[in-house]
């Protein structure tokens, strides 16, 4: 698929606009350009809620490890929050490990990078296939945020993660 290996590429600005259009076949033109400059160009940082803050900040104090992995493109800025990146142990980026959530190599990689074992991982995402079935699939605990069938373990609120570990040993 075009769009994963896209995920995984690094390089600046024009070598990654010139990849995209060649992997789907296409023309670079000024519109492509345009459109690639006016989504990726973010100066601001990534957008984490404020519920989300205070349950990374709690589960911090609590003794977790914070390990943030994303999907994004290297086109975009990536910059989180400076309060949280303080906070995270691991940060992981598609782009710098060469694979995706989709792949089962990036669970190893992030195994093997960070000491622990598959089940001790708790994967919280809002991605039903990348952040709930392919970290079953690898071993890994998880978490659905959002509404999902009986058999799918989800919350519905962030703050919900406090109480589910709460009742949950790994």
């Amino acid at each position: 698929m075009p769009i994963k290996r896209f995920f995984k590429k690094k390089g600046k600005f024009s070598f990654l606009v010139k990849s995209f259009c060649q992997v789907l076949n296409i023309n670079e033109s000024d519109d492509i350009n345009n459109f690639f400059h006016n989504k990726f160009n973010q100066e601001e940082e990534t957008i984490i809620n404020k519920e989300a803050k205070e349950v990374i900040k709690k589960l911090k104090k609590e003794g977790y490890k914070i390990i943030f992995f994303s999907n994004s493109c290297y086109l975009f800025a990536n910059n989180l929050d400076k309060d949280l990146l303080c906070l995270a142990d691991y940060v992981f980026y598609s782009y710098d490990i060469g694979y995706t959530k989709d792949d089962k190599e990036s669970y190893k990689y992030i195994e093997q990078k960070t000491g622990y074992k598959s089940d001790e991982f708790l994967h919280i995402g809002d991605t039903l296939k990348s952040d709930y079935l392919m970290p079953i699939e690898n071993g890994w605990n998880a978490l659905y945020y959002g509404i999902a069938e009986d058999d799918i373990k989800s919350i519905k609120h962030l703050s919900d993660i406090i109480k589910y570990l709460s009742k949950t040993i790994f």
